[in-house]
């Protein structure tokens, strides 16, 4: 009879049958177990197993973040007797599939969503400790529930938390031998049984449509998932984020498309086709690009340092909305209106091709992505003109944005923002140094030249932009967009090298560590930290290119990244939400009732009884003092690669911090207003700092001289 219920239930085949037909999205795992043989080759998976990496968590963990109980908390340990099986039981999964309806609503009706998850294990056992494990990460037990019927046997069904109760809070799973099925929201056991009476119902003829064999070319590699997406708008809420769903739609344009993808793992590359329609938000995003095959000039336009690139044409009448949602951190919220009838349109003065590039990272003191647009300029008074006129319906639209036009090695240049400067968004316009850290652009800087004209990211961005231009007796090709393969009809090329662009971010952290590990009793030796181009090797640069097939783009890309890199970063967002939603827990562990009175600590002495003390503890008051000063200090090492001859150099005014390194603003005194002994050597290599103390006599360290662990 279990047999027979198998059978009926479609184990070996594709699950497409028995998913709800009209489902938004569906994904497959067509062979779960090839794949995790073939991950063991992953880039990613290199990294994490290498010493380097290892010795990195072991650090991180020191200082309080530890990363494998996060991983912990979402996939919990389902068996104590295989608790050296991280993955256990998932790593005895032999195909796995997913689906969700009810996205397109607007706004998004919790009650409409529904998402189905069905897995075939290589047993019984596992699949019975991934039902446990599912629970788990629901927050709750397993409760039976009713049962459904498959084939004549009764199937049990229980009631579990659901693990997205973000977005919906139940959740069932039924298990049938080496079969698990889960429901979250509004998905319903009985229609899954209803499912397993035929072969060929749900989504079996819509998969069926798009067999990858008819559109793209038999896969080379081993596949790890397979994506059919049926969806005419995007979700509401990438519809309603700006320009962060609109980068959401280029990196996963299956969220508001109908198509198919498929991602195979070759070697150590992760290969991705598709071929897919773009509809609703995804339709009017992509219409405003690679309406032609890409220009050749485009490619000139590419800084040569740039680590990310993309290379297009662009529908010069849409090119004010592009440039608006790009910038939208900047413009602020209100929509700006569109071009009256014969007034200047900055299209009236630009060509087809179109250049994004991406320049190494800068710092962590100055996260904001450095990005330059550049866009092909066919007459330089008439853009100007429809530039001046945008200009002014952004004003209209945000009374606060400030304008200032200073030409820059006599190039015009226009500034746009609220702020005086960028640096005040690394530095929050003072204050301590990560206090108002932002990865946001808060200004930005247009320059017309010539031939292009640049939008960037910060004026910084531009000015180098614009020197680089000049001070270059010859044109340098960016080497990596011109060594991308790809048809002639492409019309848009893309590159990012990731792993020249994580060794700055990397690197930016080294010298950023001795600041986390203030207070530690021993100090952190970088010497120990790998490298990055040692942590970094397996990663080589991705690659994509797209062409038009009438009204469906087939896209091809090359990666270190597999689908597990998002998936992983969706997950850690999912357990933020899940942890926001959770109680506040007080002092004593129990959990907090609003407008109930704190919980009383059995051996704690009544607030009554406490002696009151308004005095600082000039000692406390000293030791703050001089964490500030060393906070300070290794910020400006990082900044100039010595430490400042003088505490009085601390207060120097830079683009980065315009209010000087210190939070206080000035350079503070002990707990008793003295001075504090601060001396480095000619070298700058090193420093030494103490307080006097009480008795303001200096014993060079020695009696009672403060000075930090």
């Amino acid at each position: 009879m279990i047999l027979g219920l198998i059978v009926v239930a479609g184990v070996g085949s594709s699950h497409a049958a028995l998913h709800p037909v009209g489902s938004d999205l569906y994904a497959e795992i067509p062979d779960a177990g090839a794949a995790i043989a073939a991950y063991s080759n992953a880039p990613l998976v290199r990294m994490v197993d290498s010493e380097g990496a290892r010795n990195l968590g072991s650090l991180i963990k020191d200082l309080g973040f530890d990363i494998e109980s996060v991983l912990g908390s979402l996939l919990p340990i389902a068996d104590p007797n295989r608790a050296d099986d991280r993955w256990w039981p998932w790593s005895a999964a032999q195909k796995i599939s997913f689906s969700a309806t009810g996205l397109e609503a607007s706004p998004m009706d919790e009650a409409a969503i529904s998402a189905w998850m069905i897995c075939d294990f290589k047993s019984a056992e596992a699949a019975g400790q991934a039902e446990v494990a599912l629970a788990a990460m629901g927050g709750t037990e397993a409760k039976p529930g009713i049962a459904i019927k498959i084939a004549g046997v009764e199937v049990p069904v229980n009631t579990i938390g659901s693990p997205l109760g973000v977005i919906a809070g139940t959740a069932w799973t039924a298990r049938m031998d080496t079969r698990l099925v889960a429901g979250i929201g509004a998905a319903k056991p009985e229609e899954f049984a209803a499912l397993c009476g035929a072969t060929d119902g749900g989504l079996h003829a819509a998969w069926s449509a798009t067999e990858t064999s008819k559109l793209l070319a038999a896969p080379s590699g081993v596949t790890v998932l397979e994506i059919l997406a049926n969806m005419d708008d995007a979700p509401s809420f990438l519809s309603d984020t700006g320009a962060l769903g609109s980068a959401a739609l280029f990196l996963a344009p299956f969220l508001s498309s109908r198509g198919r993808w498929r991602i195979e793992l070759q070697g150590d590359r992760f290969v991705t086709n598709a071929v897919h329609e773009p509809r609703g938000a995804g339709a009017q995003l992509f219409s405003t690009f690679g309406a032609v095959p890409v220009p050749t000039k485009a490619s000139g336009f590419l800084p040569p340092d740039a680590v990310g690139t993309w290379v297009t044409s662009v529908d010069a009448a849409r090119a004010e909305s592009a440039v608006g949602a790009l910038f939208a951190s900047v413009l602020g919220d209100a929509p700006i209106a569109e071009a009256g009838a014969g007034e200047p349109r900055m299209a009236d003065g630009l060509g087809v091709a179109m250049a994004t590039s991406l320049l190494p990272f800068q710092s962590l003191m100055q996260p904001t992505p450095r990005i330059v647009l550049a866009l092909e300029l066919t007459d330089a008074k008439k853009f100007e003109a429809g530039l001046d006129a945008w200009i002014a319906r952004a004003k209209a639209a945000n009374p606060m944005l400030a304008v200032e036009r200073k030409p820059y090695r006599k190039v015009p240049t226009i500034v746009i923002g609220a702020g005086k400067d960028e640096a005040e968004s690394a530095n929050g316009g003072g204050g301590s140094p990560f206090g108002g850290v932002s990865i946001v652009p808060t200004r930005v800087a247009i320059a017309v030249l010539t031939d292009r004209v640049l939008f960037t990211s910060a004026p910084s961005v531009v000015r180098n932009e614009i020197k680089r231009l000049q001070d270059a007796s010859t044109a340098t090709p960016h080497v990596a967009t011109q060594a991308v393969a790809r048809p002639a009809d492409a019309v848009e090329v893309s590159t990012m090298d990731w792993a020249a662009f994580l060794s700055k971010v990397y690197d930016g952290a080294r010298g950023v560590l001795p600041m986390l590990a203030q207070g530690r009793s021993e100090p952190i030796d970088l010497d120990k930290l790998p490298a990055a181009e040692q942590l970094f090797a397996p990663f080589r640069p991705s690659s994509s290119w797209a062409r038009r097939d009438g009204t469906r783009w087939v896209v091809h890309s090359e990666s270190s990244f597999g689908p597990e890199t998002p998936l992983a970063l969706a997950a850690l967002g999912f357990l933020g939400m899940r942890a926001s939603r959770q109680p506040p827990v007080n002092g004593t562990g129990v959990e907090s009732v609003p407008g109930a009175p704190p919980a009383a600590d059995a051996d704690s002495t009544p607030p009554s009884s406490v002696p009151a003390t308004d005095a600082p503890d000039p000692r406390a008051l000293t030791l703050g003092a001089l964490r500030e000063v060393r906070t300070a200090v290794a910020i400006y090492r990082s900044q100039f690669g010595r430490v400042p001859p003088t505490t009085a150099d601390l207060l120097q005014k830079t683009d980065a911090f315009p209010e000087g390194f210190l939070k206080s603003g000035q350079v503070p005194k002990d707990g008793w207003g003295r001075d504090l002994v601060y001396a480095a050597p000619a070298d700058g290599a090193s420093y030494a700092m103490r307080s006097l103390g009480a008795d303001g006599i200096d014993q060079d360290g020695a009696g009672d001289d403060v000075r930090l662990p």
